[in-house]
């Protein structure tokens, strides 16, 4: 069994060689009983040949039987054949090769007898004539045309009209759950971008940052990725460096996608001004200042802490004692005099000691309010007074006056 004219009809092919004379030749079955024009011939060279042009009458499946006989033989010999549609529709997809040098188009309908002819055909001349059971059509990559059909056309004898599956290519589609994201700065952001689903695969979505630049995984940059989507988390956002248009990227072998997403770092609101109150040297050694402070706002909140910060202004000869500790030194602005820093976490501290001065240098002391990492304007410099012992007065009874 084959098919003939173009797959639009099925042509029984029937052989017994040798013997002499020639065997009788001759097809039975359900398909040549309901066909009345079916016309079977026998050639000299004992093959019988029918052709069974009426398609689309027959059923799914059918059992031919061809019948020889021959006067040496008693009984009559026979073989069978069956006509099969195929059970599933024609199956199409595509695929790109290792190199990303070409697009395949594959179609297939398998499972028929006889076999199916398949074929392409695509927009803009692109197509590719049939041949049975499998059909592929080879594009350069980036060739490809987006958003048009390819259809695959299958064609079997025991249907009038072929079945067909199409193909769309399309270039990917990248999509983000925030085209502007906006952050405090210090903080940790991450940035999205998803490909919408697309059967074609397509390369490695890629970032670039606010300057251009291909991003990798470094200590300010994380990147988590699959082949569907991407995600970028920048470190510690810094309102100069990292704001600006970030991209993503990818493409496949229709075309090419990118998303902007843009970053706002923003600075914490500025604090409410600290003022000092109250600067003391608490005991007559000069070693330790208590200083107190307000500040000058009355709502709650708006601040995190403080900076109290203190600096050398001038230093009396004498004996040195007393050390200055760990603390942060911070230079000061438009001069070459050294403040020291001493960070206080907690909003609602109003007084600090500090220790370890030394006696003989008179020191200067200011506060900040910081917000996170924005910081107020520093108060005036306050230089540390002295407490003052209490007088006792004596009475000498002699001359019963009271002497200081």
């Amino acid at each position: 069994m084959e098919p003939a004219l173009n797959h639009s009809s099925l042509r029984l092919i029937c052989s017994w060689s040798g013997g002499f004379p020639p065997p009788v030749l001759h097809w039975r079955g359900d398909l040549i009983q309901n066909l009345s024009n079916a016309r079977q011939q026998t050639n000299l060279l004992n093959v019988s040949a029918m052709l069974l042009p009426s398609v689309g009458k027959t059923p799914n499946t059918s059992l031919s039987t061809c019948v020889g006989s021959h006067p040496a033989l008693k009984q009559l010999t026979e073989c069978s054949t069956r006509t099969l549609l195929p059970p599933a529709e024609p199956l199409c997809f595509a695929y790109v090769t290792n190199s990303q040098q070409y697009l395949m188009l594959s179609c297939s309908w398998d499972g028929g007898a006889p076999k199916a002819l398949v074929w392409w055909e695509g927009p803009g001349g692109q197509s590719k004539g049939g041949q049975e059971n499998s059909n592929i059509l080879v594009l350069r990559y980036g060739t490809a045309r987006s958003g048009k059909p390819y259809t695959c056309y299958a064609q079997h004898p025991l249907l009038l009209q072929p079945k067909t599956c199409r193909l769309t290519l399309e270039a990917p589609v990248l999509l983000t759950q925030r085209r502007v994201v906006s952050v405090y700065e210090g903080t940790d952001v991450q940035l999205t971008c998803n490909l919408r689903a697309n059967y074609l695969p397509v390369n490695e979505i890629t970032w670039f940052n606010n300057r251009g630049a291909d991003i990798q995984d470094t200590s300010k940059y994380m990147l988590l990725r699959t082949s569907a989507w991407a995600n970028l988390t920048v470190r510690n956002a810094d309102e100069t460096q990292d704001s600006g248009e970030y991209r993503c990227s990818t493409s496949n072998a229709v075309g090419g996608a990118e998303i902007n997403v843009t970053l706002l770092v923003k600075k914490y609101p500025m604090p409410p001004n600290a003022t000092l109150i109250r600067v003391m040297y608490n005991s007559r050694q000069r070693q330790q200042v208590e200083a107190e402070w307000q500040v000058e706002s009355g709502e709650d909140g708006g601040w995190t802490g403080f900076f109290l910060e203190y600096r050398k202004v001038s230093e009396r000869p004498g004996k040195r004692g007393g050390s200055n500790g760990s603390q942060e030194t911070v230079e000061g602005s438009g001069t070459s005099q050294v403040w020291y820093r001493i960070t206080i976490q907690d909003p609602e501290t109003r007084s600090h000691t500090v220790y370890g001065l030394i006696p003989t240098i008179t020191y200067q002391f200011r506060i900040t309010a910081i917000n996170y990492l924005t910081f107020g304007h520093p108060s005036a410099g306050k230089t540390p007074g002295v407490k003052h012992a209490a007088k006792c007065k004596t009475f000498n009874p002699k001359n019963d006056s009271i002497s200081k």
